[in-house]
């Protein structure tokens, strides 16, 4: 029998060399076209990375051009868009920080505006606490010093440790660990770099620091959410208009809490940041949460 195959066996051969052959080729190609295609793709990725920078740059001048507008106007402004509820809501978030039951705290207040929120927690905060106001716009660093300095708080002992510093939330210029509650009102929807944020706060705060978060939601739950719904939507912008002379910036108010996260996806967030026991209270219809977080002890 082994006779009897034994001229196949060359033909065979010549097969299996000439589909070898015209493979070779074709693997050939195929590695050209897999580097042509990594060649394509460094540019692209390196376009696309430069034009999420610009993007980020172009946001961060925008945001930062609008609150210098509006400075002058701010706390007229926000007591006019809330009927003045947000000096109640702000009361509720510093309420939650307990700051009667504790002794001495360092307190960090990030993009403190006019520094309403500070000066509730200076009211509040054992005399020996120190205060930090971070904001990344001058102009509303102006606005909180000169709120601090207004006799109803120069006479507080804890003013001595006032610091006002402009940095922006994705990179502060203070040591880990150097802070035991992290409070923004109002201001992470605005920042460009959220999750580098939410990193920098947990790196600033110690083991067992509180995270506490006030903003606006995008969500509306019966006829109360429905009003603040509508009241944000039409009547904001106008008052803009006639108190500021800047529909424009009240413009862009509106529509960075229709684009904002729902609480549930920014308790997510948190989490992805390594904060734990997160949770969020609901107020104003849904339209408004204060939401909570700590940094646990590895």
């Amino acid at each position: 029998m082994a006779a009897s195959h034994s001229p196949r066996a060359p033909a065979r051969a010549t097969a299996r060399a000439s589909t070898e052959n015209m493979r070779a080729p074709a693997r050939a190609s195929s590695k050209n076209t897999r580097a042509s295609t990594k060649d394509m793709r460094a540019p692209a990725r390196a376009t696309a990375r430069a034009s999420t920078e610009n993007t980020r740059a172009s946001r961060e001048k925008n945001v930062r051009a609008i609150f210098e507008r509006v400075a002058p106007y701010y706390d007229q402004m926000n007591d006019a868009m809330s009927l003045g509820l947000h000096r109640r809501w702000k009361a509720r978030a510093v309420a939650a920080m307990h700051l009667e039951r504790a002794g001495p705290r360092t307190v960090l207040d990030m993009a403190c505006g006019s520094g309403d929120i500070a000066a509730r927690v200076a009211q509040r905060a054992h005399p020996q606490s120190r205060l930090i106001c971070v904001d990344n716009n001058p102009a509303m660093l102006a606005l909180a010093r000169q709120r601090f300095a207004q006799p109803r708080l120069a006479h507080l002992a804890c003013l001595k440790s006032v610091r006002f510093v402009r940095a922006d939330a994705a990179s502060v210029p203070l040591a880990d660990g150097c802070v035991d509650i992290y409070c923004v009102g109002f201001g992470l929807r605005n920042f460009a770099e959220r999750t580098q944020a939410l990193a920098e706060a947990h790196r600033l705060l110690r083991p067992g620091g509180h995270f506490l978060c006030l903003e606006f939601a995008p969500e509306a739950r019966g006829w109360l959410g429905a009003a603040a719904h509508a009241w944000t939507d039409t009547v904001v912008p106008q008052l803009g208009a006639w108190l500021a002379q800047d529909k424009a910036s009240y413009i862009y108010l509106r529509d960075s809490i229709r684009r904002f996260l729902t609480p549930a996806r920014l308790e997510a967030e948190l989490r992805g940041a390594g904060l734990q026991r997160v949770s969020h209270r609901l107020m104003l219809g849904g339209r408004l949460a204060l939401h909570q977080g700590w940094k646990v002890a590895a």
